[in-house]
């Protein structure tokens, strides 16, 4: 009957290979990929110690009996495969991460045709192990905290490297000059057109000479508020530059869009930290020119 309802022919298995199946919804990123590493060398620690612990529970009853019995009695003290236990692999998987693989047999052996001697000698090995173990995990797991801290959220964020890669392409010089470049040879094209209504030809003379790219802000103080976002960026405390350099850069801001846009100057970085927390946006940013 085991033979007819048991399954011995057919096996399912993702495909390691590619993550482009049914069952993958989407594709980790690298800081998913970060956390997915540090979880599985939790688990694994955690299981190994597991393990080691449960052998240990299990030779512990038996190196008590050997400290209790006659010492006449040794030589016909015999062990099970099992050792008393409920598996068989799970004292070779144990011995195998304590000792070296090719000697995990041979220990096997020691310790059922010499108990008396090989059990102790293993229990006192396997408590060093579970001690030692125990110790690397938890300095393990400030590691591990702030690798999780330092990759969840942006784990979460699965379409953030193709925004950013897009974004970085579209705003890149080489991008922004090809752009004002194809809108420069349109309103050309408008004036060399052979058939080009008057209407069209006095568009196209009145555009001739005018800028490329132009941009309405509804709101007057953007501007102030993207310098005002640079400079608190600027001075930060971990920030890599120097007091002189944020002052130069400050003053750089200061000069250039106060001249070229008429923009009033922003906070200063040594008000932003003295500013109350009680005050308004209208308070804290500048008011452009009208």
């Amino acid at each position: 009957m085991c033979y007819e309802v048991l399954n011995d022919r057919w096996a399912s298995h993702p495909t390691w290979a590619s993550e482009d199946t049914e069952f993958v919804f989407h594709k980790k990123n690298h800081f998913e990929e970060a956390m997915f590493r540090s979880e599985e060398d939790r688990h694994e620690m955690d299981i190994e110690i597991d393990t080691n612990l449960s052998v240990i529970r299990q030779l512990t009853p038996i190196a008590q009996q050997i400290e209790q019995m006659d010492p006449e009695k040794l030589p016909q003290l015999t062990l099970p495969e099992n050792f008393w236990g409920m598996s068989e692999a799970l004292p070779r998987r144990a011995l195998r991460k304590v000792y070296d693989s090719s000697r995990t047999m041979e220990i096997i052996k020691a310790m059922h045709t010499h108990p008396s001697v090989a059990v102790p000698v293993v229990l006192k090995r396997l408590k060093q192990k579970d001690e030692e173990w125990r110790r690397q995990r938890r300095e393990y797991a400030k590691v591990w905290r702030e690798n999780d801290a330092k990759n969840y959220y942006r784990a979460l964020d699965h379409q953030g490297l193709t925004f950013k890669s897009v974004d970085r392409k579209n705003i890149s010089p080489k991008q922004l000059i090809t752009e004002i470049e194809t809108r420069r040879r349109e309103q050309q094209s408008l004036n060399d057109e052979g058939g080009a209504r008057s209407q069209n030809r006095k568009v196209a003379l009145a555009l001739r000479h005018r800028y490329q790219l132009e941009y309405q802000f509804s709101v007057p103080t953007v501007i102030a508020d993207v310098i005002n976002a640079i400079l608190a960026h600027v001075g930060r405390h971990n920030s890599q530059f120097a007091p002189p350099e944020k002052e130069q850069m400050e003053k750089f801001f200061h000069e250039l869009f106060g001249g070229l846009l008429g923009v009033e100057n922003p906070m200063p970085l040594s008000s932003k930290e003295s500013a109350s927390p009680g005050a308004t946006d209208d308070e804290a940013g500048q008011q452009l020119p009208t």
